[in-house]
């Protein structure tokens, strides 16, 4: 029924060029040291243009969609404009200072080894959502000493000695 010629077989398996079939990984390495270093800079760009859009273009009025949203920048129109500053201010001055570490540590990545590198990167990027994290942290806590619940400006401390200088 079915006839097998072994010597057939054997020819045509050696006429395959296995190499042709493997990938080149010489530029493997340098699409991943690439995208690293895309990576490395696509944090902080984010951060600046958001801290840019908040100055700028930031909603008038409180909203579930758009702007820097946080429970007491949004108990009224003043409280949400301070908040949709001071995010404006503190992202922009920290997309600019992680963008320009960002460029001095992916210029370090051109004389490293591969994996190397990638554990730079991967500390960096860490370093970054860490630091992001943080800001957020402060942004809400001074919005939080400022308004109320209700977006009411809470008095200062100089209100509340009696010292009105």
């Amino acid at each position: 029924m079915f006839d097998f010629d072994l010597e057939n077989i054997k020819d045509s398996l050696d006429r395959i060029n296995l190499e042709s079939l493997l990938p080149d990984l010489s530029n493997f390495a340098s699409s991943v040291l690439t995208f690293t270093r895309w990576a490395m800079l696509l944090g902080p760009l984010v951060i600046l243009v958001l801290g840019v859009l908040y100055l700028i273009a930031a909603p008038k009025e409180a909203n579930y969609t758009t702007g820097y949203r946080c429970f007491f920048g949004m108990g009224s129109v003043q409280a949400w404009r301070f908040t949709q500053r001071l995010a404006g201010i503190v992202w922009a001055a920290l997309g600019l200072i992680l963008a320009i570490i960002a460029m001095v540590n992916v210029g370090k990545l051109v004389e490293t080894e591969l994996m190397d590198a990638l554990f730079l990167a991967g500390k960096f990027i860490l370093g970054q959502a860490a630091t992001v994290f943080v800001s957020v942290l402060c942004i809400n806590a001074v919005v939080f000493a400022r308004y109320d619940r209700k977006g009411i400006r809470r008095a200062s401390w100089k209100e509340l000695l009696g010292r009105d200088e």
